[in-house]
């Protein structure tokens, strides 16, 4: 069992990991080549108004913006994407944990709906929202129930440059976050096969609601006396922290491969003294997210 400081973190650190990984890498990735395939295409059959794609994402570290909790937690991630015209997705996905302590045991489902709008050129954006449903219903108190937010891109040849804003909801608090990116997107076509590659910087800012438990100690005319359980809350708009990753894209036919390997490295990470339990863990970190779609009906 986690102590009630690790509990806590580890609620948060799943939520924010799994939408993460979600929203920024499978539905990004998915959009990128599907653009691609689309902008390349040259054939006369009917365009279909609704698509249907079977997708499963591999994370190798579960990380909150670089913090992370101690089991060191993988996840996978099967979804199904159903996109409705050419501006309307919504995307239900199932969380599976993997840790020392868990063998990809099932922790939550999220299911998230997005409304795309602009072209592959000038301005362009997303507006979404995410709801979450858990397993166990210990995790569902002060954790992230759910979000929503937009993007805004103004795509060019030289670089693309997004900035982005959401608000995670919890039954208690909300959480405000702020991003900014900047990437450039490299294609290649040759027949029917196609390789996109995505150098991508980004910096991230947002709100920490956070509840840590320490012991104090307490004095009576300089003669230490019991220890005193106290619990604290903090909120506060920091930076979170810097995110270079690169993305490589391959699609052909009905089926896209996205790999991302990146590297996150965290900033402002809160800390409590003398109780490292009670404090977010971060450093540096690697990781890297694979995604395989397959197009159910094209």
């Amino acid at each position: 069992m986690f102590s009630y400081p690790k509990l806590t973190f580890m609620k948060k650190f799943i939520l924010a990991s799994i939408s993460f990984i979600v929203l920024q890498f499978f539905f990004v990735g998915f959009c990128n080549a599907q653009s691609a395939a689309t902008d390349t295409t040259t054939t006369l059959e009917k365009e279909h108004t609704f698509h249907v794609s079977l997708a499963t994402a591999y994370s190798s570290r579960l990380n909150y913006y670089g913090r992370t909790d101690s089991l060191k937690s993988s996840a996978l991630i099967p979804t199904v994407v159903l996109q409705v015209g050419k501006n309307f997705t919504v995307t239900p996905s199932f969380i599976f944990i993997n840790n020392n302590q868990a063998s990809f045991n099932y922790a939550a489902t999220t299911i998230n709906a997005t409304y795309s709008f602009g072209k592959q050129k000038g301005i362009a954006g997303t507006v979404y929202g995410d709801k979450y449903f858990y397993k166990d219903a210990s995790l569902v108190q002060s954790a992230q129930q759910g979000q929503a937010g937009f993007t805004l891109s103004y795509l060019n040849k030289i670089i693309n440059v997004t900035g982005g804003s959401s608000a995670a909801f919890s039954s208690t608090n909300t959480d405000l976050f702020a991003s900014a990116t900047l990437d450039h997107k490299f294609k290649i076509v040759k027949g029917e096969n196609i390789f996109l590659i995505i150098p991508t910087a980004v910096a991230n800012a947002g709100t920490q609601h956070f509840t840590y438990s320490y012991y104090k100690k307490n004095n009576f005319l300089f003669f230490p006396t019991n220890d005193q359980l106290v619990t604290e809350n903090s909120k506060k708009f920091t930076l979170l922290s810097y995110d270079v990753n690169l993305s490589l894209i391959y699609a052909i036919k009905r089926f896209i491969v996205n790999l991302t390997p990146g590297y996150v490295l965290p900033k402002n990470v809160i800390t409590v003294s003398g109780n490292a339990a009670a404090s977010e863990k971060a450093s540096n970190l690697f990781y890297c997210n694979a995604v395989l779609i397959y197009k159910l009906v094209k």
